[in-house]
């Protein structure tokens, strides 16, 4: 029993390892508690779609000298604005995002282009939840404050808007999941935060029937993902984000595999 606590401890041991950890939670319970009014609101593939939007503001900052968060931040805005508009002059639900997001990635491909863009780009697409220091970890802090608070004062609205139906609220929540995909980038990567955006909601979505206790199931999924990724990549030896990813999507995976029935057996 002493063995086993050691070697859970063993991670936390290592500032490195601990620190990282510590922003993979701050990161994740929020963005997992966005992530259950993606689901709600039906916006999964904006979700999945949203962070290629942030690609060219990532080149263009990494050409100009600027933070690549900001560039990224940028265009995920951006992104949201343009889905919204494309949604507003009629265009159905996957398609406005499509129709948004595809010409956002050409644009980031052409600047890219243009000149040479310093190897940092990649961790921001990829993340490196080891490289993070205390100004992550106040940051991260500081972002799940402002967006928890922000759901919490806008809860009864975007209840009251209709689940799963278009409208103004859809701008607020995209706006949101521009932040978390923002703060998620330097843990997971942008590509990888949309395990933790949608993961913990969907397995969260199967075991509760309400939005309040399915946002509260999703944000402790994700901060348990936070801890076993940690845990796992310590003493599996791979790669910290990609294994918070998979223990963000693994309990969605468990929840919706069918359970046997054994009331209703025949006699032979």
């Amino acid at each position: 029993m002493i063995w086993i606590v050691d070697q859970l401890a063993a991670p936390w041991q290592s500032e490195l390892a601990a620190r990282g950890g510590l922003v993979a939670l701050l990161v994740g319970a929020p963005a997992a508690a966005i992530g259950c009014w993606v689901l709600l609101r039906d916006l999964p593939y904006a979700a999945e779609s949203l962070a290629h939007g942030m690609f060219p503001g990532l080149v263009a900052a990494a050409l100009i000298g600027i933070p690549p968060a900001i560039g990224g931040l940028v265009g995920l805005i951006v992104a949201a604005l343009l889905i919204i508009g494309a949604g507003r002059i009629g265009l159905a639900g996957d398609t406005a995002v499509a129709v948004a997001i595809t010409p956002l990635l050409g644009l980031g491909a052409l600047i890219a282009l243009a000149g040479t863009v310093p190897p940092g780009l990649g961790g921001i697409l990829f993340g490196d939840v080891l490289a993070a220091n205390s100004s992550d970890v106040l940051l991260a802090a500081l972002l799940a404050i402002v967006t928890l608070i922000t759901l919490r004062l806008s809860h009864w609205r975007l209840l009251a808007s209709g689940l799963g139906r278009a409208g103004s609220s859809d701008l607020l929540i995209l706006l949101l999941l521009a932040l978390a995909t923002v703060a998620a980038a330097r843990a997971l990567g942008a590509l990888l935060a949309v395990a933790l955006i949608i993961g913990p909601p969907v397995a969260a979505r199967t075991l509760c029937s309400r939005a309040t206790p399915m946002i509260i199931v999703a944000a402790v999924i994700a901060a348990i993902a936070a801890f076993t990724g940690i845990e796992l990549s310590w003493h599996a030896g791979i790669a910290a984000g990609p294994a918070i990813a998979l223990c963000a999507i693994l309990p969605a995976a468990l929840v919706s595999i069918p359970m046997p029935s054994w009331s209703h057996r025949g006699a032979s």
